[in-house]
């Protein structure tokens, strides 16, 4: 495994331009000078031989503090540990981070590490399915791997649910499936090209590098080996239905998800897809309900098909909450996909939430704020009187609401009864804002998660934006750094979610298969195509990114393995 650890924040270079987006900001001349942040980062180069970036918020508030002591120090309060101060030594406070002066940060690689077929498979474990992934990583025949494939299949057939998906080697062969069958969708154009290309191990690794760069593309065996999907029922003698649950802020178009649902209907044809037509800043107990009158319609029009749920976001937490209030709908989930799942919570929601408690709140506000909130606040506060409500517009045009068409938006969500201002509907869906929140999300993982089904499949899909110049759009820089230092030494994150937010455990950990952490941000990998307006994130970030082709690798995984249909 390749050691990937983090860039330097590019983050500062956003920021000018995500203050030019909004007028309280574009011609404040009240900021506060950065020589002093300068100056701390001067002695940092001159005494560490590294050179860092002034934060996203630049010279504010404690990060401007915090560098007067830096300078007042000098070098030998730098001095410790070859130059670097231990975990949690002064100079290892979160707001000191940006300077590199903490030498306990993780690697990507290490953050992202997942189990080797030589921990799924000891040396004292000898079956047919070990037996089989053994020969295969060695020899890399799809014969194997096809032998793999069917010892799982017939283990469905013939076994308890909950007994096969606790075995960590075939949640090990579902991972790396996804993996090879996402590969596979993007070279041979969905099976257009039917006979395997000459390089197509070399394609394969480009493709790995630029996705999953945190890890060695030769550790990914599967992925390397051209092996079609099965092919999936045509008659439809069998069927069932993908139920997907959007994020907190729904598009306009309520549209999510067009093209990659189109992508599944043409492989998989006799998946019928679904959407729960949630509303934004919802609370989860609703959002469950809606899951399950949607639940009850599929019923009256397929009858009680297999159900394979799918959250983005905060639609993670929504497919949980149904999973918990309806065991009725439990009992018949064979699946359930995250992406970007924000069940843990964000810490970007945390802020969200104290902004829309603060509104009201006269005077000071920051110091009330998380730790690693507080620059963010400081920041907001050197550019407008008014620091709840500039962040509050930060905050919205962060997290995808259509700024551009603001009372179009509050209107779909509301109604007749529409919110008059951006203010009065933020406050209005305080619950739903509270869900996203890691306290919140805490409590339920510690209530209720025992109460999630127990023979159902669990995938948590898992990105980190590390190219920034690249992956970053404006519009999140500042939330994307507020992140890395609520991360702590693990920094890592999509810009609305840590990392290690992303995947699920608690209960359920015995039986989720988590993904690699691939390249990019919370939208690259979900939203279509122009999905949103340019100024919010550039359009060619989707465009690159192969979304429909990951959709397709996980249910054609499923169909494999014999756990899309009811057996």
């Amino acid at each position: 495994m390749t050691t990937l650890t983090r860039p330097t924040a590019f983050a500062a270079l956003f920021s000018l331009a995500v203050c030019a987006m909004l007028p309280a900001c574009a011609q404040d001349d009240t900021a506060p000078s950065d020589q002093v942040c300068n100056d701390a980062i001067a002695l940092v180069t001159q005494c560490n031989g590294t050179t860092p970036t002034l934060p996203a918020e630049g010279c504010v508030g404690e990060f401007r503090t915090a560098s007067e002591d830096i300078v007042a120090g000098g070098c030998a309060a730098l001095s410790t540990a070859g130059g670097k101060s231990d975990t949690g030594g002064f100079w290892c406070w979160p707001v000191n981070r940006w300077l590199g002066l903490c030498n306990d940060e993780v690697s990507l690689s290490d953050a992202g590490a997942l189990p080797t077929l030589t921990e799924v498979c000891p040396s004292f474990r000898s079956d047919d399915l070990c037996d089989a992934l053994r020969s295969a990583e060695v020899s890399g025949s799809v014969d194997d791997y096809d032998i793999a494939r069917l010892t799982i299949v017939s283990r469905v057939e013939s076994e308890d649910r909950n007994a096969v998906l606790t075995d960590e080697a075939v949640r090990y062969y579902i991972r790396e499936r996804v993996i090879s069958l996402l590969v596979y969708n993007i070279i041979s154009n969905h099976g257009a090209i039917t006979a395997e290309p000459a390089d197509y191990s070399g394609q394969v690794d480009e493709l790995l590098q630029e996705h999953a760069p945190a890890y060695d593309t030769r550790d990914m065996r599967m992925a390397r080996s051209w092996m079609p999907p099965q092919p999936g029922e045509t008659e439809c003698t069998s069927s069932a239905a993908a139920v997907m649950y959007p994020g907190v802020v729904r598009l306009l178009n309520r549209d999510e998800w067009e093209q990659q649902q189109q992508a599944l209907a043409t492989a998989l044809p006799c998946l019928v897809h679904f959407r729960v037509e949630s509303g934004s800043f919802i609370d989860p107990d609703i959002n469950a309900q809606q899951g399950k009158a949607l639940v009850d319609e599929i019923d009256a029009t397929l009858g009680q098909v297999p159900l394979h749920l799918m959250g983005y976001s905060q639609g993670s937490t929504n497919v949980l909450r149904t999973l918990v209030d309806f065991p009725d709908v439990a009992a018949r989930t064979r699946s359930v996909l995250t992406l970007h799942s924000a069940a843990r919570g964000s810490e970007v929601g945390d802020l969200l939430y104290n902004v829309v408690e603060a509104l009201d709140v006269q005077g000071t506000i920051c110091t009330s704020f998380p730790e690693f909130a507080r620059p963010t606040c400081e920041w907001a506060a050197n550019l407008s009187p008014r620091p709840a409500d500039f962040l509050l517009d930060k905050l919205a045009l962060a997290l995808g609401v259509p700024i551009h068409d603001l009372e179009t938006f509050i209107q779909q969500e509301d109604g007749i009864d529409a919110a008059p201002t951006k203010r009065a509907f933020f406050k209005r869906h305080l619950k739903g804002i509270k869900s996203l929140t890691t306290a919140v999300s805490q409590k339920f993982w510690e209530d209720r998660s025992s109460e999630l089904p127990k023979n159902t499949l669990y995938m948590s899909f898992r990105t980190a934006i590390t190219r920034e110049l690249a992956n970053l759009p404006p519009s999140n820089a500042l939330f994307h750094a507020l992140l890395e230092r609520a991360g702590d030494s693990i920094p890592y994150n999509d810009m609305q979610v840590l990392v290690q937010n992303q995947s699920l455990g608690g209960d359920i950990a015995d039986l989720e298969v988590t993904s690699p952490i691939f390249e990019g941000n919370h939208w690259q990998w979900v939203l279509y195509d122009g999905a949103v307006p340019d100024t919010i994130m550039a359009r060619d970030m989707t465009e690159r990114t192969p979304h429909r082709s990951l959709l397709v690798a996980y249910y054609q995984t499923l169909n494999d393995v014999g756990l899309l249909f009811d057996q």
